[in-house]
């Protein structure tokens, strides 16, 4: 089965096979290369900045549980970063765009680093889980920094995706 192995010494193409999963959610938001963005996708940011729908299902859930949407900011010199903001852009071409207005509104968003773990975990782990097309997700103590509401919303959202996945 296909896995994602997250790591700092190393990430693999998603749905390459690997015998290991290691997620840290506090890595699963660290700005990631950019990269060459016409190749297989190489990491979760990439995979999500090229995938309008999965990426607005993220701002969905972030802005449901704090009120605030998850965007991916490429506006730092060849690194995708997490960043969180009170609005959505008005397209997805302005929100991947280089250009102006979309540099001003990533001003104007907070760099995750600058979020409470928790959001950072909550963010990070269902990054992972839209990011890819995995059916079995395996989590360990998602509630370390999550209020059990939080924690619940977490689970049944992994658990909507992989069902839908399942119906694939």
């Amino acid at each position: 089965a296909p896995v994602y192995w997250f790591s700092r010494k190393k990430e693999v193409p998603l749905g390459a096979h690997v015998d290991d999963v290691v997620v840290d959610d506090e890595q699963l938001v660290d700005a990631r290369p950019a990269g060459n963005l016409k190749g297989p996708a190489f990491n979760l940011l990439q995979a999500l900045f090229r995938d309008d729908v999965r990426r607005r299902r993220l701002a969905e859930l972030t802005k449901e549980a704090f009120g605030m949407y998850f965007v991916i900011d490429p506006t730092t010199g060849g690194q995708l970063q997490v960043a969180m903001s009170t609005h959505l852009p008005p397209s997805f071409d302005e929100e991947r765009s280089l250009s102006e207005k979309g540099i001003l509104f990533f001003t104007n968003a907070t760099p995750i680093y600058e979020m409470s773990d928790g959001v950072k975990a909550y963010s990070g782990i269902l990054a992972a889980v839209l990011s890819s097309d995995l059916k079995v997700i395996l989590v360990d103590e998602p509630d370390a920094f999550l209020h059990p509401p939080l924690a619940r919303r977490l689970g049944a959202e992994a658990e909507q995706h992989s069902d839908g996945l399942a119906g694939e």
